[in-house]
């Protein structure tokens, strides 16, 4: 029975390896042991795959790489959303064990927009195909993998009884015609000439306002048929001054304004703008002291 001790020594030799093993096993399951089937793997996720309108969902890509073959820091995602838009910024993540590389990519989304409605009480959406972008470590261009995204559905905030309570109160029926108190071509007519008739009133005034009328000169008797301009704003002054009408002998003062300024005498025109504009408003004595000075320097 010689043979029972080395038995007993290759027993313990066996279940020592065991026990090694399963000690190593044990110690190597917290690390990423899982390798891509090819150089870059892409997994795709949408988060709640079932919403309703306007909340919010992630929209996940995962990028399971060989550090060997690929570069991590190179991946990329290339797609479209719409009619989801960002909320906020995506945030992306890489964690490298054991010559594999995993790439996270989240996208926050909504849409508020039209056609993110559903007709129905739940539709289902997908988004279009992008694209992960990569870059091999021995290559120089950059390198696709397909990117596409699972359905996902949208479910209505209104129901369709929410439809049926609700009272309308529009009607599909034609409206009558237009009607009008008054033409609009005669109403049109009849303010343009209104319009007109206006323009010819400012008119008149304006002049009346800047050069006087007719009848204030002609009221004038005891002016010389053979008197100046100048002479004629004069007395057409002096006389507005006397009979107290404000209006008219600041137009007078502002004439012989105008007509000193023609015979370049600057400084009495001068005075007399200011005479005709004054808030206090001329008195007797100004307009006689004006009118000498004026008359002194007549040829």
């Amino acid at each position: 029975m010689k043979w029972l001790p080395r038995a007993f020594q290759l027993s313990l030799a066996v279940l020592a390896g065991l026990v090694v093993g399963l000690v190593w096993l044990a110690g190597s399951g917290d690390e990423e042991t899982i390798r891509p089937s090819q150089s870059i793997e892409v997994r795709t996720d949408i988060t709640p795959d079932a919403h309703v309108f306007g909340q919010q969902v992630v929209a996940t890509v995962e990028a399971l790489v060989d550090t060997a073959e690929v570069d991590p820091a190179s991946v990329r995602v290339v797609t479209d959303f719409a009619p989801y838009e960002l909320v906020g910024k995506r945030t992306v993540e890489r964690r490298v064990s054991r010559g594999v590389a995993l790439v996270t990519f989240r996208f926050p989304l909504h849409c508020l927009e039209e056609g993110c409605d559903t007709s129905s009480a739940r539709g289902v959406a997908e988004f279009e195909t992008g694209r992960v972008a990569y870059r091999f470590r021995a290559g120089s261009g950059d390198a696709f993998a397909a990117l596409d995204w699972p359905p996902f559905e949208v479910a209505s905030r209104v129901s369709a009884d929410d439809v049926d309570r609700i009272r309308w109160r529009a009607a599909e029926t034609a409206l009558p015609g237009v009607s009008y108190r008054v033409d609009p071509t005669l109403l049109a007519a009849l303010l343009l000439a209104a319009a007109a008739v206006l323009a010819a009133g400012a008119a008149v005034l304006a002049r009346r306002l800047w050069w006087g009328g007719p009848d204030e000169t002609a009221s004038i008797k005891h002016v010389a048929p053979s008197a100046t301009r100048l002479e004629r704003a004069l007395a057409l002054a002096r006389d507005a001054s006397l009979n107290g009408d404000v209006p008219r002998r600041r137009r007078a003062l502002e004439r012989v304004a105008r007509e000193l300024g023609a015979v370049n005498r600057p400084e009495l025109a001068a005075e007399a703008g200011a005479l005709a504009w004054s808030p206090q408003g001329s008195t007797v004595d100004e307009v006689e002291s004006l009118a000498r000075r004026a008359e002194d320097g007549m040829p």
